[in-house]
Protein backbone atom coordinates (compact mmCIF):
# COMPACT_ATOMS: atom_id res chain seq x y z
CA UNK A 1 0.00 0.00 0.00
CA UNK A 2 2.86 2.38 0.77
CA UNK A 3 4.33 1.77 -2.67
CA UNK A 4 0.96 2.49 -4.30
CA UNK A 5 0.53 5.69 -2.29
CA UNK A 6 3.99 6.90 -3.24
CA UNK A 7 3.38 6.22 -6.93
CA UNK A 8 0.03 7.99 -6.86
CA UNK A 9 1.62 11.00 -5.20
CA UNK A 10 4.33 11.03 -7.86
CA UNK A 11 1.75 10.91 -10.66
CA UNK A 12 -0.14 13.84 -9.14
CA UNK A 13 3.08 15.82 -8.80
CA UNK A 14 4.17 15.15 -12.39
CA UNK A 15 1.99 17.15 -14.76
CA UNK A 16 1.59 16.68 -18.48
CA UNK A 17 3.63 19.85 -19.07
CA UNK A 18 6.48 18.46 -16.93
CA UNK A 19 6.60 15.34 -19.08
CA UNK A 20 6.11 17.10 -22.41
CA UNK A 21 9.32 19.02 -21.80
CA UNK A 22 11.23 15.72 -21.76
CA UNK A 23 9.74 14.42 -25.01
CA UNK A 24 10.58 15.50 -28.55
CA UNK A 25 7.57 16.16 -30.82
CA UNK A 26 7.67 14.23 -34.07
CA UNK A 27 5.34 13.59 -37.00
CA UNK A 28 5.32 10.39 -39.03
CA UNK A 29 4.42 10.95 -42.69
CA UNK A 30 3.37 8.00 -44.82
CA UNK A 31 4.07 7.67 -48.53
CA UNK A 32 0.50 8.72 -49.32
CA UNK A 33 0.82 11.90 -47.24
CA UNK A 34 -1.02 10.66 -44.15
CA UNK A 35 0.44 11.84 -40.85
CA UNK A 36 0.55 10.60 -37.28
CA UNK A 37 1.95 12.83 -34.49
CA UNK A 38 3.92 11.25 -31.67
CA UNK A 39 6.26 12.15 -28.85
CA UNK A 40 9.66 10.54 -28.39
CA UNK A 41 11.82 10.18 -25.29
CA UNK A 42 15.32 8.76 -25.53
CA UNK A 43 17.63 8.51 -22.53
CA UNK A 44 21.12 9.93 -22.96
CA UNK A 45 22.61 6.50 -22.34
CA UNK A 46 20.82 5.00 -25.35
CA UNK A 47 23.12 4.88 -28.38
CA UNK A 48 23.88 2.68 -31.35
CA UNK A 49 26.43 0.90 -29.16
CA UNK A 50 24.08 0.65 -26.19
CA UNK A 51 20.64 -0.18 -27.54
CA UNK A 52 17.68 -0.14 -25.14
CA UNK A 53 14.06 -1.38 -25.29
CA UNK A 54 11.26 0.70 -26.79
CA UNK A 55 7.92 1.13 -25.00
CA UNK A 56 4.95 2.31 -27.11
CA UNK A 57 2.06 3.82 -25.13
CA UNK A 58 -1.43 3.93 -26.65
CA UNK A 59 -3.79 6.41 -25.00
CA UNK A 60 -7.53 6.24 -24.40
CA UNK A 61 -10.33 8.27 -25.99
CA UNK A 62 -9.59 11.45 -24.07
CA UNK A 63 -6.11 11.68 -25.60
CA UNK A 64 -7.28 12.02 -29.21
CA UNK A 65 -6.36 15.17 -31.11
CA UNK A 66 -3.82 16.72 -33.46
CA UNK A 67 -1.88 18.87 -30.98
CA UNK A 68 0.65 16.14 -30.08
CA UNK A 69 -0.04 16.89 -26.40
CA UNK A 70 -3.42 15.52 -25.32
CA UNK A 71 -2.11 11.94 -25.46
CA UNK A 72 -0.37 12.62 -22.14
CA UNK A 73 -3.45 11.41 -20.30
CA UNK A 74 -3.46 10.46 -16.62
CA UNK A 75 -2.93 6.80 -17.55
CA UNK A 76 0.01 7.61 -19.83
CA UNK A 77 1.52 9.92 -17.19
CA UNK A 78 1.32 7.05 -14.70
CA UNK A 79 3.07 4.77 -17.19
CA UNK A 80 5.79 7.30 -18.01
CA UNK A 81 6.42 8.04 -14.33
CA UNK A 82 6.73 4.30 -13.77
CA UNK A 83 9.27 3.87 -16.55
CA UNK A 84 11.29 6.91 -15.51
CA UNK A 85 11.66 5.24 -12.10
CA UNK A 86 13.13 2.05 -13.61
CA UNK A 87 16.75 3.18 -13.37
CA UNK A 88 18.03 -0.34 -13.99
CA UNK A 89 15.96 -0.55 -17.17
CA UNK A 90 16.40 2.60 -19.27
CA UNK A 91 14.14 2.65 -22.29
CA UNK A 92 12.95 4.74 -25.20
CA UNK A 93 9.29 5.78 -24.90
CA UNK A 94 7.02 6.62 -27.84
CA UNK A 95 3.58 8.19 -27.32
CA UNK A 96 1.60 8.43 -30.59
CA UNK A 97 -1.67 10.39 -30.85
CA UNK A 98 -4.84 9.12 -32.51
CA UNK A 99 -6.81 11.84 -34.39
CA UNK A 100 -10.20 12.92 -33.03
CA UNK A 101 -12.19 11.32 -35.86
CA UNK A 102 -10.71 7.81 -35.56
CA UNK A 103 -9.82 4.99 -33.13
CA UNK A 104 -6.77 2.77 -32.75
CA UNK A 105 -9.06 -0.08 -33.83
CA UNK A 106 -12.39 0.68 -35.47
CA UNK A 107 -15.03 -1.01 -33.34
CA UNK A 108 -18.37 -0.04 -31.82
CA UNK A 109 -17.21 -0.94 -28.27
CA UNK A 110 -20.22 -3.20 -27.79
CA UNK A 111 -20.38 -4.36 -24.14
CA UNK A 112 -20.94 -8.03 -25.00
CA UNK A 113 -18.94 -8.62 -28.18
CA UNK A 114 -16.04 -7.27 -30.20
CA UNK A 115 -15.87 -6.92 -33.96
CA UNK A 116 -13.19 -5.32 -36.07
CA UNK A 117 -12.56 -4.98 -39.81
CA UNK A 118 -10.13 -7.42 -41.37
CA UNK A 119 -8.02 -4.53 -42.63
CA UNK A 120 -6.62 -1.98 -40.19
CA UNK A 121 -8.20 1.47 -40.05
CA UNK A 122 -6.34 4.55 -41.23
CA UNK A 123 -4.70 5.34 -37.89
CA UNK A 124 -3.71 1.75 -37.15
CA UNK A 125 -2.16 1.53 -40.63
CA UNK A 126 -0.17 4.69 -39.93
CA UNK A 127 0.95 3.31 -36.57
CA UNK A 128 1.98 0.04 -38.22
CA UNK A 129 4.02 1.98 -40.76
CA UNK A 130 5.59 4.14 -38.07
CA UNK A 131 6.68 1.08 -36.09
CA UNK A 132 8.03 -0.84 -39.07
CA UNK A 133 9.58 1.99 -41.06
CA UNK A 134 10.88 4.26 -38.32
CA UNK A 135 10.86 2.87 -34.78
CA UNK A 136 12.41 -0.52 -35.57
CA UNK A 137 15.16 1.29 -37.46
CA UNK A 138 16.10 3.77 -34.74
CA UNK A 139 19.79 3.19 -34.01
CA UNK A 140 19.33 3.31 -30.22
CA UNK A 141 16.37 0.88 -30.15
CA UNK A 142 16.81 -2.82 -29.49
CA UNK A 143 14.34 -4.06 -32.10
CA UNK A 144 14.02 -7.42 -30.31
CA UNK A 145 12.59 -5.68 -27.23
CA UNK A 146 9.70 -3.53 -28.40
CA UNK A 147 6.74 -3.42 -26.00
CA UNK A 148 3.24 -1.97 -26.37
CA UNK A 149 1.00 -0.83 -23.51
CA UNK A 150 -2.47 0.62 -23.98
CA UNK A 151 -5.28 1.81 -21.74
CA UNK A 152 -9.03 1.70 -22.57
CA UNK A 153 -9.25 2.60 -26.29
CA UNK A 154 -5.50 1.98 -26.23
CA UNK A 155 -6.14 -1.43 -24.63
CA UNK A 156 -8.25 -2.33 -27.66
CA UNK A 157 -5.45 -0.93 -29.82
CA UNK A 158 -2.88 -3.07 -28.04
CA UNK A 159 -4.81 -6.28 -28.70
CA UNK A 160 -5.25 -5.26 -32.32
CA UNK A 161 -1.63 -4.24 -32.82
CA UNK A 162 -0.16 -7.52 -31.59
CA UNK A 163 -2.42 -9.41 -34.00
CA UNK A 164 -0.95 -7.41 -36.88
CA UNK A 165 2.66 -6.66 -35.88
CA UNK A 166 4.43 -9.93 -35.11
CA UNK A 167 7.68 -8.28 -34.02
CA UNK A 168 6.26 -6.95 -30.73
CA UNK A 169 8.08 -8.64 -27.83
CA UNK A 170 5.43 -8.13 -25.12
CA UNK A 171 2.11 -6.40 -24.55
CA UNK A 172 0.10 -5.00 -21.64
CA UNK A 173 -3.57 -4.34 -22.55
CA UNK A 174 -5.38 -2.41 -19.79
CA UNK A 175 -9.20 -2.28 -19.66
CA UNK A 176 -9.49 -3.25 -23.31
CA UNK A 177 -10.89 -5.94 -25.55
CA UNK A 178 -9.97 -7.80 -28.67
CA UNK A 179 -11.06 -10.03 -31.51
CA UNK A 180 -10.91 -13.70 -30.52
CA UNK A 181 -10.00 -15.10 -33.91
CA UNK A 182 -7.60 -12.24 -34.60
CA UNK A 183 -5.82 -12.92 -31.33
CA UNK A 184 -4.60 -16.26 -32.69
CA UNK A 185 -2.12 -14.33 -34.85
CA UNK A 186 -0.60 -12.76 -31.75
CA UNK A 187 -0.72 -15.57 -29.18
CA UNK A 188 3.04 -16.09 -29.31
CA UNK A 189 3.54 -12.60 -27.86
CA UNK A 190 3.87 -12.59 -24.04
CA UNK A 191 0.93 -10.64 -22.67
CA UNK A 192 -0.11 -9.41 -19.22
CA UNK A 193 -3.74 -8.29 -19.13
CA UNK A 194 -5.24 -5.93 -16.51
CA UNK A 195 -8.87 -5.00 -15.82
CA UNK A 196 -11.08 -3.71 -13.02
CA UNK A 197 -13.97 -6.05 -12.18
CA UNK A 198 -16.32 -3.10 -11.63
CA UNK A 199 -15.41 -1.29 -14.87
CA UNK A 200 -18.54 0.62 -16.01
CA UNK A 201 -17.05 1.72 -19.34
CA UNK A 202 -15.37 -1.38 -20.80
CA UNK A 203 -16.89 -4.58 -19.44
CA UNK A 204 -14.41 -6.83 -17.68
CA UNK A 205 -15.92 -9.68 -19.70
CA UNK A 206 -13.88 -8.50 -22.68
CA UNK A 207 -10.59 -9.25 -20.93
CA UNK A 208 -11.94 -12.43 -19.32
CA UNK A 209 -13.09 -13.69 -22.72
CA UNK A 210 -9.73 -12.99 -24.37
CA UNK A 211 -7.75 -14.60 -21.56
CA UNK A 212 -9.98 -17.71 -21.46
CA UNK A 213 -9.78 -18.10 -25.23
CA UNK A 214 -5.99 -17.93 -25.26
CA UNK A 215 -5.64 -20.25 -22.28
CA UNK A 216 -7.89 -22.78 -24.03
CA UNK A 217 -5.24 -22.83 -26.76
CA UNK A 218 -2.79 -23.90 -24.02
CA UNK A 219 -0.88 -20.65 -24.31
CA UNK A 220 0.37 -19.00 -21.14
CA UNK A 221 -0.99 -15.51 -20.49
CA UNK A 222 -0.94 -13.38 -17.34
CA UNK A 223 -4.13 -11.82 -16.04
CA UNK A 224 -4.64 -9.47 -13.10
CA UNK A 225 -8.16 -8.42 -12.19
CA UNK A 226 -8.78 -5.90 -9.43
CA UNK A 227 -12.07 -6.98 -7.75
CA UNK A 228 -13.03 -3.57 -6.33
CA UNK A 229 -11.73 -1.37 -9.16
CA UNK A 230 -13.48 0.44 -11.99
CA UNK A 231 -12.06 1.83 -15.20
CA UNK A 232 -9.22 4.03 -13.93
CA UNK A 233 -6.71 1.46 -12.75
CA UNK A 234 -3.41 2.79 -14.15
CA UNK A 235 -1.94 3.54 -10.72
CA UNK A 236 -2.69 -0.02 -9.59
CA UNK A 237 -1.28 -1.50 -12.77
CA UNK A 238 2.01 0.35 -12.48
CA UNK A 239 2.44 -0.56 -8.82
CA UNK A 240 2.00 -4.28 -9.53
CA UNK A 241 5.00 -6.19 -8.11
CA UNK A 242 7.15 -7.79 -10.78
CA UNK A 243 5.69 -5.92 -13.75
CA UNK A 244 8.94 -4.20 -14.73
CA UNK A 245 10.99 -7.34 -14.27
CA UNK A 246 8.58 -9.38 -16.36
CA UNK A 247 8.32 -6.80 -19.13
CA UNK A 248 12.00 -6.07 -19.59
CA UNK A 249 12.82 -9.80 -19.56
CA UNK A 250 10.79 -10.33 -22.73
CA UNK A 251 12.80 -10.54 -25.94
CA UNK A 252 12.11 -11.90 -29.39
CA UNK A 253 14.50 -14.59 -30.63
Amino acid sequence: MLRLACLMAAVVAVTADDLLARFTPRIHTADDGGTLPYRWYQPNTATADNKVPLVILLHGTSGRGVDNERQFTAANRAAITFFFAQHEHPCVIAVPQCPPNDQWVRTDYHPDRHQRPDLPGRTMALLDGLIHNRMFNETAVDSTRVYVIGNSMGGYGTWDLISRVRQIAAAVPICGGGDLEGSIRGIHIPTWVFHGAQDPIVSVEHSRRMVAFIRNLEVDIRYTEFPDAGHDIAERVFSTPGLAQWLFAQQRP
